[in-house]
Order: C-alpha cells, then sequence, then structure tokens
C-alpha cells in the first residue's frame, strides 16, 4: 500500500469529507487498481458510499463489481465526487478536472499529497524521513546525486566506495538500490531503480563512465568482482530481470538487455510477445568483447567468451566461445583470464 494514501486514509476528517461529499453528488474513485479498492474500504467503513472508478485507460468494464471507465464529460461537479488514488500523472489529472470545471477541495480530493523529490548531493550515515525513504551510507563523506521520487525507497551504500564525477542515483517508487563495499563507479555513471525495481551490485567491482544501469520494476543483479568498460548499459523491465555473475569482464560499448523495453506483437494473433520476456541470465567469469549485446531470454553459462559486436540470443554451455549476430557456437572448452601473458598451468 502506497504509504502517502495510508497517511492521507490517517488523517482525514471523515465527517467534514461527507459535509463536502453533500446529499446529491455521487462519489468515484480515479484508481482502478488495488489501492483504489482499498481506499474504497474504508470509505464505506465511515458510511461514504462509492458508486464507480475512474481510470486513465480502461473503458466499458468492471472493477470490485463497479462501473469503470474513462474520465469524460458525463462527470461534472454538480453530480459527481471524485476521490483521486492515483500517486502519478497527477498534473494531468489535475489539468483535466479543471478544465471540465472541478476544484480541489471542493468537487474532488487527491488522496495523496504531491510525490516527493528529494536531492541529497552529501551524505553519510542514515538519512530518514517521514515518506518511508531510507538511505544508509558506509562510506565517510561520500559525494553523490541521489535522487529520490516517491515513498518507501530504500538505498545502501557500502564501506570504501569511490564515486567519480557526476554519479547519478534515481530511486523511484518503492525501490532499492544496494551497493557493496569497494566499488568503484567512475564519472557520469547513472544508476535507476522505479517502479519497485531493486538494483544489487557486489563487492570489488567497477563500473567505467557513462554507463546506465537502469531497473524498470525488475532485478538487476551485478556479483562481486565484476568490471564494466566505458558505455555500459543494463536494462530490466517490470516482468524481467538481468542477473550477472561474479568476475565478468565487459568491455567497452556493451549491454544487457533483460527487457525489449517496448511492445511487439503478432499481427495475426494479436499476442504482445514483450509479455514473454523473461530476462538475460550471465554465469560467473564470462567475458564480453566490445560492443557485444546481450538481449533478453538469453543466458550464457560460466566461463564463457563473446565476441567483439556479436549479438547474443541464445542459451549457451560453459566455457563456449560466442560469436557473430546473431551469435552462435564457434568453438567450446574455452578458458580466459584477465592477465594476457601467462601460463594454462597458472590459471
Amino acid at each position: 500500500m502506497n504509504k502517502g494514501i495510508l497517511n492521507w486514509l490517517e488523517r482525514i476528517n471523515y465527517e467534514n469529507l461527507k459535509s463536502a461529499i453533500g446529499l446529491k453528488r455521487e462519489v468515484f474513485i480515479w484508481g482502478a487498481y488495488a489501492d483504489g479498492k482499498y481506499v474504497r474500504e474504508i470509505l464505506c467503513e465511515h458510511g461514504i458510499s462509492v458508486q464507480g472508478y475512474i481510470d486513465n485507460y480502461k473503458d466499458d468494464t468492471n472493477y470490485d463489481e463497479l462501473p469503470l471507465s474513462i474520465f469524460n464529460e458525463t462527470y461534472n461537479p454538480k453530480k459527481s465526487f471524485i476521490i483521486i488514488a492515483v500517486v502519478g500523472k497527477r498534473k494531468g489529472i489535475i489539468d483535466l478536472l479543471t478544465k471540465y470545471g472541478f476544484k480541489n477541495g471542493l468537487d474532488y480530493r487527491y488522496i495523496s499529497e504531491e510525490t516527493p523529490n528529494i536531492t541529497i548531493s552529501k551524505c553519510t550515515g542514515v538519512y530518514e524521513d517521514k515518506y518511508g525513504n531510507i538511505v544508509q551510507i558506509e562510506t565517510d563523506d561520500l559525494h553523490a546525486d541521489i535522487e529520490i521520487k516517491g515513498y518507501e525507497n530504500h538505498i545502501h551504500i557500502g564501506k570504501s566506495v569511490n564515486l567519480g564525477k557526476n554519479v547519478h542515483f534515481l530511486i523511484e517508487n518503492g525501490s532499492k538500490i544496494s551497493i557493496g563495499e569497494n566499488m568503484n563507479i567512475e564519472d557520469n555513471v547513472s544508476i535507476e531503480a522505479i517502479n519497485a525495481g531493486t538494483i544489487t551490485i557486489g563487492n570489488g567491482g567497477r563500473i567505467c563512465q557513462n554507463g546506465r544501469i537502469c531497473s524498470k520494476g525488475g532485478d538487476i543483479i551485478i556479483g562481486n568482482g565484476t568490471s564494466t568498460g566505458r558505455n555500459f548499459l543494463c536494462l530490466s523491465g517490470s516482468r524481467s530481470f538481468a542477473k550477472i555473475g561474479n568476475d565478468c569482464m565487459f568491455s567497452a560499448d556493451t549491454s544487457v538487455l533483460g527487457t525489449n523495453s517496448h511492445s511487439i506483437f503478432n499481427m495475426e494473433t494479436k499476442e504482445n510477445l514483450s509479455l514473454r520476456e523473461k530476462g538475460v541470465f550471465i554465469g560467473n567469469h564470462v567475458w564480453l568483447g566490445k560492443s557485444a549485446t546481450v538481449l533478453c531470454n538469453s543466458e550464457i553459462a560460466d566461463g564463457c567468451i563473446v565476441g567483439a559486436n556479436s549479438i547474443v540470443k541464445i542459451n549457451s554451455p560453459s566455457n563456449c566461445l560466442l560469436v557473430g549476430n546473431p551469435a552462435k557456437i564457434s568453438a567450446t572448452k574455452r578458458m580466459w583470464d584477465r592477465r594476457r601473458e601467462v601460463l594454462f598451468e597458472d590459471l
């Protein structure tokens, strides 16, 4: 449950709300999802009956056994009182209500206050706020651009973490970011977790310049001792993940894409094929050559090498050499080491 909605329900004067609604107006909840349903339950407990739901996209259907429709001209402030249980899209909703003559407080109530937007540039120790956001930093005198939006977000940064210039953290809507100890994060790196996304980066690794790691709702896990070259990109979606093992080495301009980011449809069956995406799994000690890309629904096992400019969308056994677009197994029983001049016996 969104913390802003809970706060509103706890502090609202229900008798004053009944008075604002009056005897001749019907009550509608804007937000046909779990939070809106919970709001209806609480309102009913206080003697406020709800006649239907409003949604930004759904129309001519039902939700929670009540009518559901997109907001339109049939709603007017003389007959309708609207309670908005949507945290996002605030400006668009208020602009639309204003267009049709609704006035804040008199004809509608926005349940949560405006979404919190907090920026922290220097922090050591623990930061907590009334919105349920927590930042825990174990590295002394750490300078970073930490942008927090919404409620119940958690960031943890371990000991001895080195940050370059213009490192940006964005965390939004119940998300989590955890950075392990002895990590090196270089200039202009962006780490973003939104929509209850989770990013976990282990100990002793390196994210080189201009990298971007972004979870849009799924999990991203990067293991201990893994290093990336410049311009690294890693994405996960709301239905997918990106999991990278320990001691991996990614060259410059590589991408690990756990999501398609957009919808792809089968025109004959009308199926949204992107809903099949599961994510990307990369095992331990995997080397991606320059400009290699690993697409969603791929699995690269331990010890593999991916050639430069290769596009991977297969499941591979361990210790393979993958080359090409699309990448294919060109050799098996291969091993690699970060050192250039080393004998097999010394591995």
